[in-house]
C-alpha cells in the first residue's frame, strides 16, 4: 500500500534531502559549465563526480520508496507486514550504494588533487595508495551488506531455519568509523604539498581552508554513526528515518563540497565585480605590473614576447594556467596589490627588462 506524508517523521527528512540534492545537482552543473567556459574538456575527476551524483540519485529514489511504499517513519505495528519486508529489502542496496557513492566521490577529489600536484612523484604515490584504500573500503561495505546475514533472505525473514545474522549495528558503526578515517586521509593528502608552495602565508592559509572544508562532511559522518546506533530491527520502519537521511546527506554534501572550487570560477564569469579579484581580469593584472592603465595610457614598458602553458606551474608543481611574459623599458618597482590573493607573481628585474610569471591556481 502507499503511505502519505502527513507523518512528520517520514516527511521532514525527505524535505531536507530534496533541498540538498537539488544543490548538489546545481553545483555539479556549474562545475561542468565552468569547464565549458574555459574551453577545457572534462577530466577524470569530472566524470567520477557525475557517477557519484548518479548513485546519489539512485539512493534518493530508494529513500522515497522506503517512505512512500515501505512505511518508514511509522511504527512497524502500523505498517503492513509485506511493506516491512519491502523496506528491509530496500535498505540492502541502499547501504551498498553508500559505500560505492563515497568511493567515487572521494576518488574524484583525489583526481582533482592530481591535476594540481600531480607532477610531484611522492604525491602521485600517496594519491594512488589512497585510491586503493578507498576501493577496498567500498568493497568491504558491499560485502558486509550482502554477507552479514546468511542466507540473504534472513535479512527480511527471520523465521528461516538455520538463519544467522552478525551484530548489524556494530558492523554499521565500524564501517562508519573507517569512513571517518578515509575522510581525514583525503583532507590531509594535499596539506604537505600546499605548505611546500612558494606562496605568501595568507595564500597558503586560504588554500588550506579551501581543501579542508571536508571537515564538515566528517562531522556528518560522525552524526550518521550516532543515528545508526538507534536503529532497532524489532521496529525498523520507525527507527530508520534519520539513519536513511544522514546516509544520503553525507555524500550529498560531499558532492557540493567537491564542486566548490569550480563553482567560484563560474561565479566570477557571471559576476566578476562581486566574486572576482584583481587577478580575474587582464586590465587589473596589467595595472598591477605597471604595463598599462584602464584608459589605455602608455607606460614605460612594452610587450616583447609572451607564452602560455596550461596546467604547468613553477618548480614542477601543477597549479593551473601559467602565463610568462617579457616586457622592455625602464625599471619601475614591481608591486603587488592587496587583493592579489589568487595568484603568485615573481618579477626578475634587469636593465630595461622585466619578466613576469602569473600562476592561476584556480583554473585547474
Amino acid at each position: 500500500m502507499a503511505y502519505d506524508l502527513t507523518n512528520s517523521r517520514a516527511r521532514d527528512p525527505l524535505i531536507v534531502m530534496v533541498v540538498f540534492t537539488f544543490i548538489a545537482i546545481l553545483t555539479t552543473f556549474m562545475r561542468l559549465k565552468a569547464r565549458h567556459l574555459r574551453s577545457l574538456p572534462l577530466g577524470l575527476d569530472d566524470y567520477l563526480m557525475l557517477v557519484a551524483l548518479f548513485f546519489l540519485l539512485v539512493s534518493v529514489s530508494i529513500q522515497f520508496a522506503c517512505v512512500l511504499a515501505g512505511g518508514v517513519g511509522r511504527h512497524t505495528k502500523d505498517v503492513a507486514p509485506a511493506d516491512v519486508v519491502k523496506t528491509l529489502k530496500l535498505i540492502l542496496p541502499f547501504e551498498a550504494l553508500y559505500g560505492v557513492t563515497l568511493c567515487f566521490l572521494k576518488t574524484s577529489v583525489i583526481c582533482f588533487y592530481l591535476r594540481i600536484f600531480g607532477n610531484t612523484k611522492s604525491f602521485r604515490i600517496s594519491a594512488y595508495v589512497a585510491i586503493v584504500i578507498l576501493i577496498m573500503w567500498a568493497m568491504s561495505i558491499v560485502l558486509e551488506t550482502f554477507l552479514l546475514c546468511r542466507p540473504l533472505a534472513f535479512n527480511w525473514d527471520p523465521t528461516i531455519p538455520g538463519g544467522v545474522c552478525g551484530q548489524r549495528n556494530k558492523v554499521y558503526v565500524s564501517a562508519g568509523a573507517l569512513n571517518v578515517v578515509t575522510d581525514f586521509m583525503v583532507m590531509l593528502l594535499p596539506v604537505p604539498h600546499i605548505l611546500g608552495l612558494q606562496l605568501a602565508i595568507r595564500r597558503k592559509l586560504g588554500l588550506l581552508l579551501m581543501f579542508s572544508l571536508g571537515i564538515f562532511i566528517t562531522v556528518i559522518s560522525i552524526i550518521r554513526i550516532k543515528s545508526l546506533q538507534v536503529i532497532s530491527f524489532t521496529d525498523p520502519t520507525y527507527t530508520l528515518p534519520m539513519g536513511l537521511l544522514w546516509t544520503v546527506l553525507e555524500p550529498c554534501l560531499g558532492i557540493i563540497n567537491g564542486n566548490l572550487p569550480m563553482v567560484r570560477t563560474i561565479l566570477i564569469a557571471f559576476a566578476p565585480g562581486i566574486f572576482g579579484s584583481t587577478n580575474d581580469n587582464t586590465t587589473s593584472r596589467s595595472r598591477t605590473m605597471g604595463l598599462s592603465t584602464k584608459e589605455g595610457r602608455r607606460t614605460p614598458f612594452h610587450l616583447i614576447t609572451t607564452g602560455e602553458e596550461i596546467e604547468m606551474g613553477r618548480n614542477g608543481i601543477m597549479v593551473g594556467q601559467t602565463k610568462s611574459s617579457v616586457w622592455g623599458g625602464s625599471k619601475p618597482k614591481a608591486r603587488e596589490t592587496e587583493n592579489d590573493t589568487d595568484s603568485e607573481r615573481a618579477f626578475a628585474k634587469g636593465t630595461g627588462i622585466m619578466v613576469g610569471t602569473t600562476v592561476d591556481i584556480e583554473s585547474a
